[in-house]
């Protein structure tokens, strides 16, 4: 049972990290859009994507060091 909420708790904390990553991105392209009185949210669309690139990055590299560790 310990394993099992083991594995929980680290996918949990995968899906944290990557919600963080992409909200964190998300806000920073929309304060720049702001900043720079964008008429089209070329910041927050761009940041956006690249936030959520780099978060699967972080999920299979997380994902990959699970694999190993087992």
């Amino acid at each position: 049972m310990k394993d099992k909420s083991n594995l929980l708790l680290r996918f949990s904390a995968i899906g944290i990290q990557m919600a963080a990553i992409i909200i964190s991105f998300g806000y920073l392209g929309y304060y720049l859009d702001h900043k720079w009185l964008s008429k089209t949210p070329y910041w927050t669309a761009g940041l956006l994507l690249l936030g959520v690139i780099i978060s699967f990055v972080v999920v299979f590299r997380g994902l990959k060091k699970m694999n190993d560790e087992s």
